[in-house]
């Protein structure tokens, strides 16, 4: 996958068109993009890849460093946050 500096805002999946002849997924609402700065995008990346291979102490380190979380939450707050990518 490219990098990007820019990314969706938006969680609503029908944004999204995924085309199994290309094997990739695109955003089709552009008005749901906004730029971000290239260490944001590494970072999310890192915290995309860290859902994706299943890392989830991982997930809470980048989602801390991203500012997703702050490190003050409950268990519950942090299991809630990082439930998602696992399920």
């Amino acid at each position: 996958m490219e990098s990007s500096d820019a990314t969706g805002t938006s969680n609503r999946n029908a944004r999204f068109f995924c085309s199994l002849i290309i094997r990739q997924v695109e955003l089709v609402d552009f008005g749901a993009t906004r730029t971000y700065s290239k260490e944001f995008m590494d970072n999310w990346f890192s915290l995309l890849q860290a859902a994706a291979s299943g890392d989830r102490q991982a997930c809470i380190d980048w989602s801390l460093k991203l500012g997703y979380i702050t490190g003050g939450e409950n268990e519950a707050s942090v299991n809630f946050t990082t439930h998602y990518p696992f399920h």
